[in-house]
C-alpha cells in the first residue's frame, strides 16, 4: 500500500511537473515572441531609394538638402551633364520636392558660369527664400581665372538672382565654402582662401562676411587670425542670440617636422571673436572634417573623423563627438564604435526635442553590405544612449558616399547621397518617417525599463524550467 501510495504520488509529481514544464516553456516562447517584436519594431523604414539626378551616363555627386518651414525639401548638387545646354563644365543643379507631390523639374543655377564649379553649400531663410554659395573657376564679373566664391539666391516664386562673387577681396584661389543663416536672416558665409589679405600670410586661412538683412556684404573678415597654416573645411552655425560658431581644421607641425591636423573652434559674440580652441587636444593624428550644429538650449555639437586610436578605437578613421553645456566641453565620445574600418564624409544635422543624428559612410561589411562604402545613420535623444546603427544605403552594390541630410518638422529624416552605378555618378533620394515615434512607441528599445522587465521574465521562466526539469528528472 505504502509503495503504490508513493507510486502514485510519484506519478501525480511527474504529470504534475510536465505541466509546469509545458507551461514554462509557452511563457519562454511568449516572452522570447515579445522581445523578438520589440527588436522589429527597432527595425529601420527608410523609403525606397531614387535617382533624382540627370542622366546615368554622366557623374552627379556632392549634392546637398535644405527644408523649408513648408517642409519642401530642397536639394542642389555638382553636376557635368549637359542639362539644358549649360556645357559638359561642371555646373550647380537643383530641384524641390513639396510634400505629397513628385520633384520639380531640374534647373541650372549656375547660369553665368563657363567654367567648373565644385563644393556648394546650402540654407533657407525664415521666408523660405533659397541661398546657394560655391565655389567657381569662372572668370566672372572679373573675378579672374583662380577660384572665387560665387552666391544666388532664389526667392518663393520666383527666379534665380543674378551671380554675385562674395571673394571680392581674394587675389588667389578659394576653397569650399559654407553658409549658415540666423533668426535675424542675416546671411554668415566663409571659406578658405589663399590669399595674404590683411597680413594674414600666403597659407590658407577661413575668411568670412556677413549680409544683414536688407544690407549689403559685410567686408570680408579673417577667423584662423592665429593660425600660421592652412585652415580648411570650416561649417558654421548660429544660436538663439544670433552669434556665430565655426569650426575647421588646421595644420599642424609636430616633432620632426610631421605634419598633423587638429579641429580648432570660435565663436563671435557682438562684434568680437573668441580665441581659438582646439577640440583635438587629446588626439595624436589626424583629425578633419568637422561639422558643428547648436540646440535650442545653445549647446554645441561637434562631430569630425579622425585617425587617433583613442579608447582602442583603432587608427583607422571614426567618428569622434564633442558637445558643450553650460560653457563646459565633454570628452570625446567615439560614434562609429562598430566600424571595423574607415569612415568618411561625416554629418550632423539636429531633429526633433534636440535629438542628434549622424550619418557617415563606412567600408564596413555591415549586415553584409560588402566591404564597398555604405551609408550609416545613428540618432540619439538627450539623456539617452545612442541608438544602434542603421545601414541606410542596402540596396546598393557599389561604393556610397557623401551622404548629406535634413530634418523637417514632422520629424521626417531626407537623405541623399551619391552613388556608382557602371562607372557613373548619381544622386540618391530616402526618406524615413518620424523617428521620434519610433522613440516614444518603442520607449528606445534599446535601453529601456520595459526591456529590462521582459528580459527579466525570460530569465525567470528559463531557471523555472531548468528547476522543473531537474525534479522531473530525479523522481524518474
Amino acid at each position: 500500500m505504502i509503495h503504490m501510495h508513493l507510486k502514485n504520488n510519484n506519478h501525480i509529481i511527474k504529470k504534475q511537473g510536465k505541466h509546469i514544464l509545458l507551461f514554462t516553456l509557452i511563457i519562454c516562447l511568449l516572452c522570447s515572441q515579445t522581445l523578438a517584436n520589440s527588436s522589429n519594431q527597432t527595425q529601420t523604414h527608410w523609403s525606397e531609394p531614387e535617382i533624382i539626378s540627370i542622366e546615368e551616363t554622366y557623374h552627379s555627386y556632392r549634392a546637398r538638402l535644405a527644408i523649408d518651414s513648408k517642409n519642401t525639401v530642397h536639394i542642389a548638387w555638382k553636376d557635368d551633364s549637359n542639362y539644358n545646354e549649360s556645357g559638359s563644365d561642371w555646373d550647380v543643379l537643383y530641384r524641390y520636392k513639396k510634400q505629397g507631390e513628385p520633384w520639380s523639374t531640374p534647373e541650372v543655377v549656375s547660369t553665368e558660369s563657363i567654367a567648373d564649379c565644385s563644393c556648394l553649400s546650402l540654407a533657407i531663410d525664415a521666408y523660405d527664400t533659397i541661398h546657394i554659395v560655391w565655389k567657381d573657376r569662372s572668370n566672372y564679373d572679373n573675378s579672374g581665372d583662380d577660384s572665387d566664391i560665387f552666391y544666388k539666391y532664389k526667392q518663393q516664386g520666383s527666379n534665380w538672382t543674378q551671380t554675385e562673387v562674395l571673394s571680392t577681396e581674394s587675389t588667389d584661389d578659394c576653397n569650399c565654402p559654407t553658409i549658415a543663416i540666423d533668426n535675424q536672416n542675416t546671411i554668415h558665409v566663409a571659406w578658405p582662401d589663399e590669399t595674404n589679405y590683411m597680413n594674414s600670410g600666403p597659407d590658407y586661412d577661413i575668411f568670412y562676411k556677413t549680409k544683414p538683412l536688407g544690407k549689403p556684404w559685410t567686408p570680408t573678415e579673417i577667423i584662423s587670425t592665429e593660425s600660421n597654416t592652412d585652415s580648411f573645411d570650416c561649417t558654421l552655425d548660429t544660436d538663439t542670440q544670433g552669434n556665430i560658431h565655426a569650426v575647421w581644421e588646421e595644420k599642424t607641425i609636430i616633432e620632426n617636422k610631421q605634419e598633423t591636423w587638429n579641429i580648432i573652434y570660435k565663436q563671435k559674440q557682438g562684434d568680437t571673436w573668441s580665441n581659438s580652441m582646439t577640440l583635438s587636444e587629446d588626439c595624436n593624428k589626424n583629425s578633419v572634417d568637422p561639422k558643428i550644429k547648436l540646440d535650442t538650449n545653445n549647446n554645441i555639437h561637434v562631430i569630425w573623423k579622425d585617425q587617433t586610436n583613442y579608447l582602442h578605437s583603432g587608427y583607422d578613421y571614426d567618428v569622434f563627438y564633442r558637445t558643450n553645456k553650460n560653457n563646459t566641453w565633454s570628452t570625446i565620445e567615439v560614434l562609429s564604435t562598430e566600424s571595423t574600418s574607415s569612415i568618411n564624409w561625416p554629418s550632423l544635422e539636429l531633429g526633433l526635442n534636440n535629438s542628434l543624428h549622424v550619418s557617415w559612410a563606412d567600408r564596413t561589411n555591415f549586415e553584409n553590405t560588402d566591404n564597398d562604402y555604405d551609408i550609416i545613420y545613428k540618432y540619439k535623444y538627450p539623456n539617452q544612449t545612442w541608438s544602434p546603427l542603421e545601414v541606410v544605403s542596402t540596396e546598393s552594390t557599389f561604393e556610397s558616399n557623401w551622404p548629406s541630410f535634413a530634418i523637417n518638422t514632422n520629424g521626417t529624416i531626407h537623405m541623399s547621397w551619391w552613388d556608382d552605378i557602371n562607372g557613373s555618378w548619381v544622386i540618391y533620394y530616402t526618406e524615413r518617417d518620424n523617428i521620434y515615434d519610433t522613440y516614444q512607441t518603442n520607449n528606445n528599445n534599446y535601453d529601456t525599463e520595459t526591456d529590462g522587465f521582459e528580459t527579466l521574465i525570460l530569465l525567470a521562466s528559463l531557471t523555472l524550467f531548468s528547476i522543473t526539469y531537474m525534479l522531473i528528472k530525479k523522481r524518474k
